[in-house]
């Protein structure tokens, strides 16, 4: 379709929907994608190795796209509760691998907590740079 249309003028991203198990041809979908400055998507990610060639998630994050739409992730959501099946964190386990960094937010030394409003349940043992008041200054 990339070679035979101008279809990137009419899109924001390329999305691999109907890839499927044909992990071979990622590479080709995404300079493709990538020749016309758009972003890659897989847009029905599972993690059902069908074929034994390796999940779609897992091949999505190995060709590093840069979105994912996971297949009917309702269902691993408890719909009464609100609850996660043991799937959602397997999948998060492979999809933050390796984006999580650890971040130090206080790369001066000095931390800072002042959202202690009483208002909002956050009272001032919550402080720990001392302001007690809820706000980001000096007690008026």
């Amino acid at each position: 379709m990339f070679n035979n249309t101008n279809i990137e003028d009419y899109i924001t991203v390329a999305a691999s929907h109907n890839l499927g198990f044909n992990h071979g041809q990622w590479s080709t979908f995404i300079n493709l994608a990538k020749a016309r400055n758009l972003p890659v998507w897989d847009s029905e990610v599972n993690h059902n190795d069908a074929k034994g060639t390796g999940t779609r998630l897992e091949k999505a994050i190995e060709n590093k796209v840069d979105g994912l739409v996971l297949y009917n992730a309702a269902n691993a959501i408890n719909l009464n509760n609100g609850t996660l099946t043991n799937a959602v964190y397997t999948w998060m386990d492979l999809y933050l691998k390796d984006e999580a960094q650890p971040v130090n937010i206080a790369p001066t030394g000095i931390a800072t907590q002042s959202s202690t409003n009483p208002s909002f349940n956050k009272g001032p043992e919550l402080a720990i740079d001392g302001d007690t008041n809820g706000n980001f200054g000096e007690v008026l």
